[in-house]
């Protein structure tokens, strides 16, 4: 159980977001400072020298506004080494919101390999982890029922994300 850390990957479009943005959303997720078993600690893969010159930066700029030191994993990787969860685990919040949850298996089956990579269930994951706040609907809601997902479905992210607005 303690050869591994769970850590999740993030592909992303850099015309969309990019990797700065991505480290920010990184400290302002999680504690950073806090010193954690192997499993569970704060860890950043990182896949180029770019990155880890980005990553270093960021957590320079950061670390001023934190009570403690970052002891954050610094990890030289590669996108194959990492090993996708099982099944249990994927989008492990939206799985703990049954009404959600049967919204998306009337899209994508939650026992199915696609389910794990599937646009819609991650997406969702976000709204019930609450990760991300009820403002960001108008944007996603398209993107949402282009996906397949009904107005309800649409309804209960809303109320996922506990109509928190930031």
């Amino acid at each position: 159980m303690g050869d591994h850390t769970e850590s999740y990957m993030i592909e992303f479009d850099p015309n969309v977001v990019s990797y700065r943005t991505l480290c920010h959303l990184f400290f302002q997720s999680h504690n950073a400072t806090a010193p954690m078993p192997r499993q569970y600690c704060s860890s950043v893969f990182l896949y180029s020298d770019e990155q880890a010159r980005v990553y270093d930066e960021v957590a320079a700029e950061v670390q001023p506004m934190l009570r403690r030191n970052i002891v954050t994993r610094r990890l030289v990787s590669s996108p194959d080494r990492f090993t996708d969860a099982e099944g249990y685990h994927q989008h492990f919040s939206l799985r703990q919101n049954p009404r959600l949850l049967a919204e998306v298996a009337k899209v994508v089956d939650p026992s199915s390999d696609e389910f794990a990579w599937h646009p819609l269930p991650a997406l969702l994951n976000a709204y019930a982890a609450a990760t991300v706040d009820s403002s960001a609907l108008p944007r996603d809601a398209p993107r949402l029922r282009a996906l397949g997902l009904s107005a309800r479905g649409v309804e209960l992210a809303e109320a996922a994300a506990g109509g928190r607005r930031r």
